[in-house]
C-alpha cells in the first residue's frame, strides 16, 4: 500500500481527482449516459476537425491565438468509431486537466501528437487516457449497468455498443471496476501474436503477488492461440487454468485456479483475451 507523502499515494491521489473530474462531466451534462465528446467541444468553444495524415498518431489538441483546437487522424480511426471517440475524448483530458491545459497555453508543452487507448507509456497521455475511461464510462452508472449482465465477453461487448467505446477499452474499465469474478485479467494481441497490453482487475492485483507477473506470449494451445491461426472474427470461449497466464503460478499450487478464456478479433488491432474465475453453476 502506498505511504502517505509517497511519490506513489500523491499519483493515486491525482489520478483519483482526474477521475473524479472527467465523472463529474459525464454525470452533469450526460446523466451517465452516452457520452457525446463534440458536444462538450462545442461548449467550451473548442473547434475540431478530422482529416487523414500518414503519421501513426490518433489526435493533437492545438492552441493558437487564445483558441483550443483538436484534430483528430481518420487514419487510425474514421469520425465517430470507437477509437476515434476514445481519442476525442482523450484530447479533452488534455483540455481539462489543469497542468495539461496550462502547460500548452505557456508553451512549456511541446506540441505533441497523441497516441491514445493506452499504447502510451508517458504519464501526461496515461492521465489523458485515464480521463477519457472515465468520461465515456462513468464509474457508478457502467457498474449499474455491468450488475444487470452475465460476466463475460457478451457483456463488454453490450456495454461497449451503449457507451461508444472499443472493446479493449471496455474491458480495461469492467476490470478497473471489478464486475467479473477474480482473479479476471485482459490480454490485448497485435496481428502478428506478440502482446499489445494487459490489465488485471484491481481484486486481482491484490489478491496475491503471483498474479501480478503475467505472460508475454500466448500459451501454447490455448483457445487463443486456436482461434489467433484461423483469424477467427467471432467470440472463442474455453476453459484454461491460472499458471498458463501467470509465470508465477505453478500447475498444483492453490492458486491455480480454473478460468473461462474468451477471445475475440479486433480487426486491424489484433485480438483481446478475457480471463475471468470460473463459477459454479
Amino acid at each position: 500500500m502506498p505511504v502517505a507523502g509517497s511519490k506513489d499515494s500523491g499519483e493515486l491521489r491525482r489520478a483519483n481527482a482526474i477521475a473524479e473530474l472527467a465523472e463529474h462531466i459525464a454525470m452533469d451534462r450526460f446523466g451517465g449516459e452516452r457520452v457525446s465528446p463534440e458536444e462538450i467541444a462545442d461548449a467550451e468553444g473548442i473547434s475540431f476537425r478530422y482529416d487523414t495524415f500518414p503519421e501513426e498518431f490518433d489526435g493533437i489538441l492545438l492552441y493558437e491565438s487564445g483558441k483550443f483546437m483538436i484534430v483528430c487522424n481518420e487514419r487510425r480511426g474514421v469520425r465517430g468509431s470507437t477509437r476515434s471517440r476514445f481519442t476525442f475524448a482523450h484530447e479533452l483530458g488534455h483540455y481539462f486537466i489543469d497542468e495539461h491545459r496550462q502547460a500548452l497555453t505557456s508553451g512549456k508543452m511541446p506540441l505533441h501528437f497523441s497516441l491514445a487507448e493506452f499504447v502510451s507509456d508517458q504519464p501526461v497521455e496515461k492521465q489523458a487516457d485515464l480521463f477519457a475511461a472515465n468520461l465515456l464510462m462513468p464509474g457508478a452508472a457502467f457498474r449499474k449497468k455491468a450488475a444487470d449482465l452475465d460476466c463475460g465477453m457478451n457483456a463488454v461487448s453490450w456495454l461497449s455498443s451503449v457507451y461508444g467505446t472499443s472493446l479493449t477499452a471496455t474491458g480495461y474499465r469492467a476490470l478497473q471496476l471489478d464486475t467479473m469474478p477474480a482473479p479476471s485479467a485482459l490480454f490485448r494481441w497485435k496481428r502478428d501474436g506478440s502482446l499489445a497490453g494487459h490489465r488485471l482487475s484491481l481484486t486481482t492485483f491484490t489478491m496475491h503477488p503471483g498474479y501480478r507477473s503475467m505472460t508475454n506470449k500466448i500459451p501454447k494451445g490455448s483457445v487463443t492461440e486456436k482461434a489467433a491461426a484461423r483469424f477467427d472474427i467471432g467470440v472463442s470461449k474455453g476453459i484454461t487454468d491460472c499458471a498458463q497466464w501467470f509465470p508465477w503460478v505453478q500447475p498444483g499450487d492453490v492458486r491455480n485456479v480454473t478460468l473461462v478464456e474468451e477471445t475475440m478479433g479486433i480487426g486491424q488491432f489484433g485480438w483481446i483475451t478475457l480471463l475471468y474465475r470460473k463459477t459454479l453453476g
